[in-house]
């Protein structure tokens, strides 16, 4: 993940694609400075460039974290129907990169102009990467001065995606979701905490992937459900080896960086490795550091209480939010209410992956056989309440 630092404004409140176009045919349009475009901004009103193929790739319909999404940019899923779309997304073209930066700054910026903002990261090379919303998260614009278009997918499909969520006013959990006999397991926790490698591990003892990086959610009869993802999980690597995934099947996030360590493996590829449905939460687990003091995983119960703190602190965007706002603290306090949250400390041995991935599997099938388990009286008897506002679809 790339941690975001708020700048200027009040605070926020917010390879293998179906088409490849040739980044070849792309030639660079330099833009001085944002206001160029954007003094003041209508989002909904196309911007005239000079060269117009960079916005002649046909549009396609997806269904992604339960939105409608009508795209120019080529998406890991396969197209839809066309609907009214929930989020539209434009590719608008190039701009120059930031000659004056330092070529090191990995940092994003969230800024607020005028009536948008602006999601913006400065790479390596200097190079720029820029998202546009609209001030509701309807409408997304994506500008970039490297000419691998491929390498905004992945930053559109998490960090994006979930500034889009805060402006709808929609909260998401940084995590990763898992399906067994289709319900939902939620793995959050901090960056580099382990989620997407023991997801990878528990798809290889047989559980779909559902959603990684983003836990979007929706009430239904009074229980939480987790939105699907796109079948595309990071891994890097150790993990893959450990788990006997060939390195000839792992795609590039980064088209220009080939030999990062961080990698996708594509499991549509895989015979249901992929939930491409809405699931009914069961449980979350908290990853907090792993530890180097124990051999096999250790699982603790946390109170409502205690769960919801911890939550809170895993609301996707937190990094530019001044502090959680009351929807972010209604849906983890909710969440805490409704369903088990644990503590889970992985030990500090790649090769003990798959062993750990099994005693989550055993924890989870032991859960699932106490009569008790299931959203709202799992814990105590007294958690009705009401759901957080604005969840209800």
């Amino acid at each position: 993940m790339i941690f975001l630092r708020r700048s200027g404004g009040p605070a926020a409140t917010a390879s293998g694609f179906h088409q490849t176009p040739d980044a070849t045919t792309f030639r660079p349009l330099r833009i001085a400075a944002v206001e160029a475009i954007l003094d003041p901004m209508n989002i909904s009103t196309p911007i005239s460039f000079q060269q117009q193929d960079i916005l002649s790739f046909p549009a396609s319909s997806y269904m992604l974290y339960g939105l409608q999404v009508h795209s120019q940019l080529p998406l890991p899923l396969v197209p839809g129907s066309s609907q009214d779309p929930d989020v539209t997304i434009h590719f608008e073209g190039f701009i120059s990169g930031d000659v004056d930066a330092s070529p090191r700054n990995e940092d994003g910026e969230w800024i607020q102009q005028h009536n948008h903002w602006i999601l913006r990261y400065l790479g390596r090379e200097r190079h720029v990467l820029e998202f546009l919303f609209d001030s509701e998260g309807k409408h997304i614009r994506i500008r970039q001065s490297s000419f691998e278009w491929q390498n905004s997918v992945f930053v559109l499909l998490s960090s994006a995606f979930a500034a889009a969520f805060h402006l709808q006013g929609q909260p998401v959990l940084h995590s990763t979701s898992v399906v067994k006999d289709k319900e939902a397991f939620l793995l959050t926790g901090f960056s580099r905490a382990g989620k997407s490698s023991l997801a990878a591990a528990l798809v290889a003892e047989g559980l779909a992937l559902h959603s990684d990086d983003i836990g979007a959610f929706k009430i239904e009869s009074d229980r939480p459900e987790i939105q699907a993802g796109y079948p595309r999980l990071k891994i890097n690597h150790q993990a893959a080896n450990v788990l006997g995934w060939p390195q000839e099947f792992l795609l590039d996030i980064l088209v220009r960086d080939r030999n990062s360590n961080e990698k996708w493996f594509d499991l549509s590829t895989i015979r249901n490795g992929f939930h491409d449905s809405p699931a009914p939460l069961k449980a979350v687990y908290v990853l907090s550091d792993r530890s180097f003091e124990i051999d096999t995983p250790r699982i603790e119960d946390f109170s409502p209480g205690q769960g919801a703190l911890a939550l809170i602190r895993y609301i996707y965007g937190k990094p530019w939010l001044e502090k959680p706002n009351r929807k972010e603290m209604e849906l983890c306090a909710w969440l805490a209410r409704t369903v088990p949250i644990f503590r889970l400390t992985l030990p500090d041995d790649l090769n003990k992956l798959r062993q750990s991935a099994r005693a989550v599997i055993k924890h989870v099938d032991e859960l699932c056989e106490k009569r008790d388990f299931h959203p709202g009286n799992y814990r105590r008897q007294d958690t009705r309440g009401s759901e957080p506002a604005g969840l209800v679809g």
